[in-house]
C-alpha cells in the first residue's frame, strides 16, 4: 500500500493511492472536528449525530450494528484489536474479508455491543452520482491522523459555494471511513460507500456498494445490517440547475447581470469568481432577477447565478479536473468590466483549403478570454454585411473556418465586430475573394557548384506572378512554398534526406562530402516544394557527378517566355518549346498599374488594351501559363498613354 500525503488547501491527492493508515496527519482534508463544532444538515441546519458511528481500527471504520464494524480490505480491523467510536470501545474478536474483485471490504466483529441509538441503512447500489441536480448532501467522516474529522460535499462531488476554496479531500489514514447521504433536511444518514482511495473531492475514491459487496456483508453479518435502495428513500428530491445564459453587460466601475426567472426558485445568489482565486468572490443574494457589482475596471471574472429552493441551492457549474495533485475550477463564462471594445484593425484573410484564414488586431484595452469577436461573411454586393451568409465567433486574434459550399472565385464582405460585455465596437468590413491555390509550382532552376570538398547549390525560387493571384477561367495559382524538402540517392540506392531549406532564408546552402559521405560518383538531389497550407507541389531533380569539379545546372518543365513585339497594341510571339520545357495552355496579362489581370487562350497573340477602357497610362506583362507546371517569368512592356473615349 502506498503513502499517501496530505495536500494543501484545493489540492487532491492522486485517485488511485490507498488510504492506508500512515504517521500523524490531519483528517478528511479541510473538514471539522465534530466534538468540538456541531456538524448541521446544511439545508435544514439541524444538527446530525452519524458521524458518532465512524471510529478507529486500524484505520478508519463505521458501526453499522451493534457487534458489526465496516471497514476496507486493504486496511481492515485487527483480531485482539479494538474499535473505539463515540459510543464506546470493543475488542475485535473476528475479522473477515471480502474474497471479490469489485469489494474492497472487511468485516470486524466486536465482542461486545457498543450501545449506539441507532445504525445507517446501506444503499444498495448506491446513489445515482451522475445526478447534477439530486438534492442532498454528503458526509464523509474519517479518522485520518487519528482525529476524527467530517465534511460536507454535493452528491455529485462537484463544488458549493461553501466547499470552492475547502474542498474536502480524503487523506491517509482515511481507509474505511464512512460517506452518509442525508436527504434535504434529513438528520438521519444513509451509508453509501467508504472512503477508499485518494481523490479530489472524496467522492472520486469512494466505490459504491456493488452486488458482491452487498453478498458479502449479507453473508457475513446476516440481518444485523440493513439494506435500502435510493428508490425507496421517496421521492428524487432536487435543486435548480445554475443560470449561465444570462446577460451581463458592463461599465468601466460596474457590472450588471439579468437573468430570467426560474418557476421553483425562492431565491437566487449571483456570483463573480476570480478564476485564480476562488477566495476571491463577489456574492450578491436577492429575490429579483439582476445583480449589479462595483468591480475593478479590466478585471476577469467567471460569472454564475445560483437559484435556489426548499431542497438547497444549485451547485456551482464547474467540475474538478485533477492534475496532479491540483484542483481546476473550470467555469462556462467569463464576464469583464472595462470600456467598450474599439474596431479592429490590420485584419488580413487568405483562402485556406475550404475556407479562409483570417487574423486582426483587437483594440487598446481587449482583454484576453474577455472579448469576443464575431465573423459574419455576406455577398458581396451587401458591403455593410446585413444578409448573413456564415457567421462564427472567436474570443482569439485570428481564426481558420470552413464555409460550406464554397467555390472558386466566390466573392464575400467579411465583417467583423469586436464585442466584450460592455458593448460592441464598430463594425469593420472588407471584401474578400474565395482564391484556393494549387501546390507550389517546381524551382525554376537549380544550380550546382561542386568542388572537392563540398556542393554549393542555389536555385530560381522565383514562382507564379502575385498579379496572377485573381479570379481567372483556366489557371489557378500556385501557392508559394514554405520549405524545400531535399533528397537525394546515394550509391547503393538508398534514399537520404537532407535538411530542409528554408527559402526566405536561405539563398544557397552547402553539402559538405566528407559529412554526407559522397564519395565518387553520381547523385541524383531531389528538390521538392512544400507549403504548409497547400501541400507537395512538383519536384526538380539534378544529377551531380561527385569527383568532376565543376558547374551544373537544370531547368524546370515551364513554359518558354513571351516576346512583346508591340506595346500599341499589345502583340507578342510565342517561343516553340523545347524538349525540357511545357506547352502554353493560356496567356495571362496583367496590367501593372491598375492591378487588372486577364486570361486568353493559347492561340492568342494579339490584345486590345483600348477595351479596358483604362483611361490612364498602362503597363502590361505577358505570361505563358501551364496549368498544372506553372507560368514563364513575365515580359513586360513599356508603358503607354492609351487617349480617353
Amino acid at each position: 500500500m502506498s503513502r499517501v500525503r496530505r495536500v494543501a488547501l484545493v489540492s487532491a491527492l492522486c485517485v488511485g493511492s490507498l488510504l492506508a493508515p500512515v504517521g500523524p496527519a490531519g483528517a478528511v482534508g479541510n473538514g471539522v472536528d465534530p466534538t468540538v463544532v456541531v456538524v448541521r444538515e446544511p439545508v435544514g441546519g439541524q444538527p446530525v449525530s452519524d458521524w458518532k458511528l465512524a471510529g478507529r481500527a486500524s484505520a478508519s471504520g463505521v458501526q453499522v450494528a451493534p457487534q458489526w464494524v465496516l471497514t476496507t480490505r486493504h486496511a481492515p480491523g485487527q483480531v485482539g484489536g479494538t474499535f473505539t467510536n463515540a459510543y464506546g470501545t470493543a475488542k475485535i474478536d473476528s475479522v473477515t474479508s471480502c474474497a471479490g474483485t469489485s469489494c474492497d471490504l472487511s468485516l470486524s466483529h466486536l465482542a461486545v455491543a457498543l450501545p449506539a441509538p441507532a445504525y445507517p441503512n446501506l444503499l444498495d447500489n448506491g446513489l445515482p452520482r451522475g445526478d447534477s441536480q439530486l438534492a442532498g448532501s454528503v458526509l464523509a467522516v474519517g479518522m485520518g491522523g487519528g482525529k476524527l474529522t467530517a465534511a460536507w460535499t454535493t452528491p455529485s462531488g462537484g463544488p458549493t459555494l461553501s466547499t470552492m476554496v475547502n474542498t474536502p479531500v480524503a487523506i491517509s489514514g482515511d481507509s474505511g471511513g464512512p460517506v452518509f447521504y442525508h436527504r434535504p433536511g434529513d438528520t438521519t444518514g444513509h451509508l453509501f460507500g467508504l472512503m477508499t482511495y485518494g481523490s479530489a473531492g472524496v467522492l472520486g475514491g469512494v466505490p459504491q456498494f456493488s452486488a458482491d459487496a452487498k453478498a458479502f456483508v449479507t453473508g457475513v453479518a446476516g440481518s444485523a445490517v440493513r439494506w435500502t435502495t435510493f428508490d425507496q428513500l421517496g421521492p428524487r428530491p432536487t435543486v435548480p440547475t445554475a443560470i449561465t445564459d444570462f446577460t451581463a453587460t458592463a461599465t468601466q466601475t460596474t457590472v450588471r447581470m439579468t437573468w430570467n426567472p426560474v418557476p421553483t426558485a425562492t431565491a437566487y445568489t449571483a456570483a463573480l469568481i476570480n478564476p485564480s482565486d476562488p477566495a476571491d468572490r463577489k456574492l450578491l443574494r436577492t429575490n429579483g432577477t439582476t445583480a449589479t457589482f462595483t468591480v475593478v475596471a479590466g478585471v476577469r471574472w467567471a460569472a454564475f447565478v445560483l437559484p435556489e429552493n426548499a431542497n438547497g441551492q444549485a451547485f456551482v457549474p464547474a467540475g474538478m479536473d485533477s492534475d496532479g495533485t491540483t484542483i481546476t475550477y473550470r467555469y462556462p463564462r467569463y464576464v469583464a468590466a472595462g470600456p467598450p471594445p474599439s474596431p479592429v484593425r490590420d485584419v488580413v484573410v487568405s483562402s485556406t483549403q475550404n475556407g479562409f484564414r483570417v487574423n486582426w488586431v483587437r483594440g487598446p484595452g481587449a482583454v484576453e478570454d474577455v472579448n469576443d469577436t464575431e465573423i459574419r461573411l455576406c455577398p458581396s454586393s451587401d458591403i455593410q454585411c446585413v444578409t448573413t451568409v456564415f457567421r462564427v465567433s472567436t474570443q482569439a486574434a485570428g481564426l481558420d473556418f470552413t464555409v460550406p459550399g464554397i467555390t472558386y472565385a466566390d466573392r464575400f464582405t467579411m465583417a467583423l465586430t469586436d464585442r466584450n460585455p460592455s458593448g460592441s465596437a464598430r463594425q469593420v468590413a472588407v471584401p474578400v475573394t474565395y482564391l484556393p491555390q494549387l501546390p507550389p509550382a517546381a524551382i525554376r532552376s537549380v544550380s550546382a557548384k561542386l568542388t572537392d570538398t563540398k556542393i554549393t547549390f542555389s536555385y530560381d525560387q522565383r514562382g507564379d506572378d502575385p498579379g496572377s493571384l485573381v479570379p481567372l477561367g483556366l489557371y489557378r495559382h500556385h501557392a508559394t512554398p514554405d520549405v524545400y524538402r531535399v533528397t537525394f540517392v546515394d550509391l547503393q540506392g538508398r534514399k537520404r534526406t537532407l535538411p530542409t531549406v528554408e527559402p526566405a532564408t536561405q539563398q544557397t546552402f552547402d553539402v559538405v562530402l566528407a559529412t554526407a559521405r559522397l564519395t565518387p560518383g553520381r547523385y541524383d538531389f531531389t528538390f521538392t516544394p512544400y507549403s504548409w497550407n497547400w501541400g507537395e507541389g512538383k519536384p526538380t531533380t539534378l544529377s551531380v557527378p561527385v569527383g568532376t569539379p565543376g558547374d551544373y545546372t537544370v531547368a524546370a518543365e515551364l513554359p518558354p517566355t513571351p516576346v512583346i513585339t508591340s506595346a500599341f497594341p499589345l502583340t507578342w510571339t510565342q517561343p516553340a518549346p523545347t524538349a525540357g520545357q511545357a506547352a502554353v495552355d493560356s496567356y495571362i496579362l496583367v496590367e501593372s498599374v491598375s492591378g487588372q489581370a486577364y486570361e486568353l487562350p493559347a492561340d492568342a497573340r494579339t490584345f486590345d488594351v483600348v477595351s479596358t477602357h483604362l483611361q490612364q497610362s498602362q503597363q502590361w506583362s505577358v505570361i505563358a501559363a501551364n496549368i498544372s507546371r506553372g507560368q514563364s517569368l513575365p515580359t513586360t512592356a513599356p508603358y503607354i498613354d492609351v487617349p480617353g473615349d
